[in-house]
């Protein structure tokens, strides 16, 4: 799932409105992922709030954080960070802050990013507490910028960024500059850990999202759920079992996993 809009209330980020599916979810044991531009310093606070013990993403799809000994197996390709093993798919942060400051100095272009700003300064943009700003620059592997020329300057200074292996997505409030990845690829990954452990399940899933920017997670899934958000432009998804919820935010949230949780589970 999608945070921001989708499982956490774009204005006061709060999930109250969705504990009664989460509450549902903890009780069968059945995994939510969170997927999020968010860091990991963000999620891992997050994630406590909510009494989630699984996997996340963070960074728009850059990096999956697995806690230790979850599937109670390693996988290649991993590294370590306090309780998590890590698997990397986007590009190392001081890459990004190198090609963007190379950028800045050659071509002069005019754009503010999350390394540019203090934590005060940063909640003053975003709204965020400053404690939860200060975890916000707690980065890895993408910087959110905010672009301040012409659509015409951003085309150049995205061809540029492309030659130099690196990607955008703009999110609600932020152009992200990361690696070439999205939020798909580490849950494509996951799913496979989930059926090699596994294996006596077949497994399904759902994912939510509220934005263009979770177009490739929902896709991933069997079940994808767009749930209603004022704030954005709405867009349909070409999948046959995609569900668009009447209620924003949380509330959305909350509705579609109660009627999926119905219709799929004997009790």
């Amino acid at each position: 799932s999608d945070l921001d809009g989708t499982l956490l209330d774009h204005d006061n980020y709060s999930f109250e409105a969705a504990a009664p599916a989460l509450t549902r979810l903890r009780d069968r044991h059945i995994p939510l992922i969170l997927n999020s531009s968010k860091t990991a310093a963000e999620l891992v606070s997050i994630r406590q709030s909510m009494h989630n013990n699984h996997p996340f993403i963070v960074e728009n799809g850059s990096a999956l954080y697995i806690p230790a000994d979850y599937f109670n197996e390693h996988f290649p390709g991993q590294g370590k960070q306090e309780d998590f093993e890590i698997v990397a798919f986007g590009a190392d942060y001081e890459k990004i802050l190198n090609v963007l400051d190379e950028l800045r100095t050659q071509f002069n272009y005019q754009f503010t990013g999350f390394n540019d700003l203090s934590a005060q300064q940063l909640a003053d943009n975003t709204g965020l507490p400053p404690e939860h700003a200060a975890l916000a620059k707690q980065r890895a592997a993408s910087e959110p910028i905010i672009w301040q020329e012409s659509d015409e300057r951003l085309q150049e200074f995205l061809t540029q960024l492309a030659q130099q292996q690196l990607n955008t997505l703009q999110g609600g409030r932020f152009l992200h500059v990361l690696g070439n990845t999205d939020k798909a690829q580490p849950i494509h990954y996951l799913l496979e850990r989930y059926q090699q452990t596994w294996n006596q399940f077949s497994w399904r899933s759902i994912a939510l999202g509220d934005s263009k920017n979770d177009a490739a997670m929902l896709l991933t899934s069997d079940y994808p759920v767009v749930v209603k958000n004022p704030h954005a432009t709405p867009f349909q998804l070409d999948h046959d079992g995609v569900v668009y919820t009447d209620e924003i935010g949380p509330s959305g949230w909350n509705q579609a996993m109660q009627t999926l949780l119905n219709k799929h589970l004997s009790n």
